[in-house]
């Protein structure tokens, strides 16, 4: 299942994203995340920084977990990450 705009898989839900994977915050406190051409941010768990920073400046398909709803009152959705598949950005 591909998320769009519209929908809001709920937690537990089994999803497909595609995005740019980015590595915010600073050194003490990396926070990986999958940014989404239509905006939306997705924080990502069970991903390392350093693959993360491999992905950089590829478009990146991400399998995984819903672990956090997106909501009017969540500071970010979360996704558990299962597998990575990429390919350079455009």
């Amino acid at each position: 299942m591909a998320t769009s705009a519209c929908s809001a898989p709920s937690v537990g839900a089994r999803i497909t994203l595609e995005g740019k994977i980015r590595v915010k915050g600073n050194a003490m406190f990396p926070v990986i995340v999958l940014q989404q051409d239509d905006g939306v941010a997705w924080e990502l768990s069970g991903m390392t920084t350093t693959a993360a920073r491999e992905q950089f400046n590829r478009v990146a398909t991400v399998h995984g977990i819903v672990v956090r709803a997106r909501a009017k009152d969540t500071w970010m959705p979360g996704l558990r990450v299962e597998s990575v598949e990429s390919r350079p950005a455009p």
